[in-house]
């Protein structure tokens, strides 16, 4: 087990059974409680402009916000510019399991899964990989036909997996909706699994050749500056598992 990662135990018998368990194996298990310092001092933001804070939800539990995107939010000129993001401070994941829970906010009671909502959440982004803001990995999940993997090298953007299909995350104001992501490396090359809401959607079983992929941190977040974006997030957890 590397001994530069900070083992976290939440207070509650049945995570305390599961840090236990993994303290004995290859893998170790992180469940983020965002009412606990030391879990949230783990959260960071590349970028000052990039605001997030914890907050009540509409159900009353502590959740992570991204406020509603603005043009000041915009990163340097040298980086990705559509995507804004928090990683977690634990170097040096390479194979993992990674989910997280997304609400929307904003909207005056439209339909469910509405993607011309104010607020809201028209994407999720689970960032992998991550080097520093020039060179990371994502999987990206929206409405639209630009969920994939993608790829960022010296900030260049590059395709790894688009289907180009449609509805492979709804908006949704109302219900939390869950994201899951497993990599693993098999032979030469490197298999993600790819889920939401337990169900599994057209990226599921991307591939890519291991050379290619030096791990690094993983993290969370959406479209950068469009207004039409504004989200909790909460029910972290991330595996790591080698």
């Amino acid at each position: 087990m590397r001994t530069q990662r900070k083992f976290i135990i939440v207070l509650s018998l049945l995570t305390l059974v599961l840090a236990v368990a993994a303290a004995g194996s290859a893998a170790e298990k992180y469940i983020i409680d965002l009412a606990n310092p030391e879990h949230v001092a783990l959260i960071e933001s590349p970028f000052s402009n990039w605001p997030v804070s914890i907050e009540p939800d509409p159900f009353g539990d502590l959740a992570l916000l991204f406020p509603q995107g603005n043009s000041s939010m915009a990163p340097p000129a040298d980086v990705y510019q559509s995507m804004r993001y928090v990683t977690l401070d634990i170097p040096d994941v390479r194979e993992f399991s990674l989910s997280v829970e997304q609400l929307g906010v904003g909207g005056e009671k439209p339909p469910k899964a509405n993607p011309n909502v104010s607020g809201g959440n028209r994407s999720l982004a689970l960032v992998f990989g991550y080097e520093d803001p020039k060179n990371w990995w994502v999987v990206y999940y929206t409405y639209t036909n630009t969920t994939s993997i993608r790829r960022y090298v010296d900030g260049e953007q590059i395709y790894v997996c688009r289907p180009m299909d449609l509805e492979q995350w709804m908006p949704d104001n109302f219900n939390y909706q869950k994201a899951e992501v497993r990599l693993t490396q098999e032979g030469d090359q490197m298999v993600l699994r790819v889920y939401a809401n337990g169900e599994p959607i057209s990226i599921d079983g991307c591939t890519f050749p291991a050379a290619d992929y030096r791990g690094g941190k993983v993290g969370f977040g959406g479209h950068s500056t469009s207004d039409l974006q504004s989200w909790y997030l909460k029910n972290i957890e991330l595996e790591v598992l080698d």
